[in-house]
């Protein structure tokens, strides 16, 4: 918003406590479970892919044999 030079025009602290403000309601607004879960693939991907599955472990008895 910097940028853009919105804030150069803000004269009044109700104006510069105004975005601020809705920066928070819309942080309020992403927190609640409906905007949570479609966002959730990219907040909590599913890395299952990327570990490798655990080998076999032998027990106890299968290595007494051998």
């Amino acid at each position: 918003m910097r940028g853009t030079g919105l804030t150069g025009r803000a004269d009044t602290r109700l104006e510069l406590a105004g975005p601020v403000v809705g920066g928070v309601l819309l942080a309020a607004g992403f927190r609640s479970r409906f905007a949570r879960r479609p966002a959730q693939p990219l907040t909590r991907p599913p890395v299952k892919w990327l570990f490798a599955p655990l080998p076999a472990q032998q027990t106890t008895t299968e290595a007494s044999i051998r």
